[in-house]
C-alpha cells in the first residue's frame, strides 16, 4: 500500500539531495580554484564537476517513479554510500583530516535523517563515521586529538540522526494506523479498506486468483439510535465488527465505510465460497440485528475497485428491496460518497 504523504516527502528528499549536491560541489569548486597551488587540484575539480553532472542526471529522472519503485531504498542507500565514498576520496586527495572537506561528512547524515527508515540511517551513520576515521587515520600525518574530537562530534551527530529516524518511524507508523483505522470500531476505515482492496486486486491479478468483496448494510439501524440512544448504537457497531471478524480467516479484512455500512474483503475466495461466508455473517449478526449483504467477485464481476463496489452495491440494493436489478441510472450508495 502506498502512502501518498510518504511519497511526497521522499520526492522532496530527492530534490533536496540534488540541490544540496550542486551547492556543495559548487563551493568545492570555488575552494579548489582558490587553492590551485595545492596538490591534486585538477583531479579534485574533475570529481566535483562529475558529481554535479551526476546530480543533474538524477534530476532528469522521474523522482516519483523512483520513490514508488520497490527498489527505492536500494536507490537511496546507493546514493548515500556513493556520497560518502566521494567525500572520503576528496578528503584523501586534500591531505586528510585537516582538510575543510571533512565538514561535508555531516551532510549524508542530515540527508538520511530527513526521511530514510531507521535501518538505513543506522547503516549510513556507521559508514559515515567509519569513513571519516579510516581516511583521517591513514592519510597524511594525523593529529589524533583533532581526529578524535572530530570523530566524536560526527558520532554524536550520527546518534542524534538515528534517534530522529527512530522517532519519525514511530510517528509515521502511528499516523498511518490512525489514518486507516475507524476510531470507533478499530476496523479499517474507508481509506484503509480502499488501499487494502487495491493491494489485494494487484496480488490477485498477478496470481490469477479470485477476490470477493462483501458489502454489509445493517437493517433499521436508525431505530436502535432512536430508541436506545447513540451509545447503544455505537456499542452495537463495535459488536458487529467483532462478530464478523470471528467468522473470517485471519487474512480477510473488515472495514467500516461509514454509518452502518461495512465491507469485507475475501482474498482467494470465489463466488461460491463467498456466498457461504455471506450466509454465515447474516446468521451470526441475526442474534442482535438483521443485515443485508451484496457481493462481487474479481474478475467475473468487475476488473477494478469501482466496478466491484458498484456490482456488490447493486446486489445489496436488490436484496434489500426485493428486486432483481438495480434501477437504471442509480449510483452505488457505498461508493459515491
Amino acid at each position: 500500500m502506498i502512502d501518498l504523504s510518504d511519497v511526497r516527502i521522499r520526492v522532496a528528499t530527492v530534490r533536496f539531495g540534488i540541490w544540496s549536491t550542486l551547492l556543495v560541489c559548487g563551493v568545492g569548486v570555488a575552494y579548489c580554484v582558490a587553492s590551485l597551488s595545492s596538490p591534486n587540484r585538477p583531479l579534485m575539480l574533475a570529481l566535483l564537476l562529475a558529481a554535479m553532472g551526476a546530480a543533474l542526471m538524477i534530476g532528469v529522472l522521474d523522482a516519483e517513479r523512483i520513490v514508488r519503485s520497490r527498489w527505492r531504498e536500494l536507490f537511496f542507500l546507493s546514493w548515500s554510500l556513493l556520497d560518502i565514498a566521494f567525500i572520503a576520496t576528496l578528503e584523501a586527495l586534500d591531505g586528510g583530516a585537516h582538510s575543510p572537506i571533512v565538514g561535508i561528512y555531516f551532510l549524508p547524515l542530515v540527508f538520511a535523517a530527513i526521511s530514510y527508515p531507521l535501518g538505513l540511517v543506522c547503516l549510513i551513520a556507521l559508514t559515515d563515521v567509519a569513513a571519516a576515521l579510516v581516511i583521517g587515520a591513514v592519510t597524511g600525518h594525523p593529529d589524533w586529538i583533532y581526529l578524535g574530537f572530530f570523530a566524536a562530534t560526527l558520532g554524536c551527530t550520527a546518534f542524534l540522526c538515528v534517534l530522529n529516524a527512530r522517532d519519525q518511524d514511530k510517528q509515521r507508523r502511528l499516523l498511518g494506523e490512525a489514518s486507516r483505522t475507524d476510531s470507533l470500531t478499530d476496523s479499517l476505515n474507508r481509506r484503509g479498506f480502499e488501499e487494502r482492496l487495491d493491494a489485494e486486486l494487484g496480488e490477485s491479478d498477478r496470481a490469477g486468483s479470485p477476490l470477493t468483496l462483501l458489502l454489509i448494510d445493517l437493517d433499521d439501524f436508525k431505530a436502535v439510535n432512536d430508541t436506545l440512544g447513540h451509545a447503544a448504537g455505537d456499542e452495537l457497531l463495535c459488536w458487529v465488527v467483532h462478530t464478523v471478524h470471528g467468522t473470517l480467516r485471519p487474512f480477510d479484512a473488515v472495514g467500516r465505510l461509514g454509518g452502518d455500512e461495512f465491507a469485507v474483503l475475501l482474498p482467494g475466495a470465489a463466488r461460491a465460497d463467498a456466498l457461504e461466508v455471506a450466509a454465515r455473517v447474516r446468521e451470526v449478526l441475526a442474534e442482535r440485528i438483521a443485515a443485508t449483504v451484496g457481493l462481487a467477485t474479481y474478475p467475473v464481476d468487475g476488473a477494478d475497485r469501482e466496478e466491484l463496489h458498484h456490482r456488490a452495491d447493486s446486489e445489496l440494493y436488490a436484496a434489500k428491496h426485493g428486486s432483481k436489478f438495480m434501477p437504471s441510472g442509480a449510483v452505488s450508495r457505498a461508493w459515491r460518497r
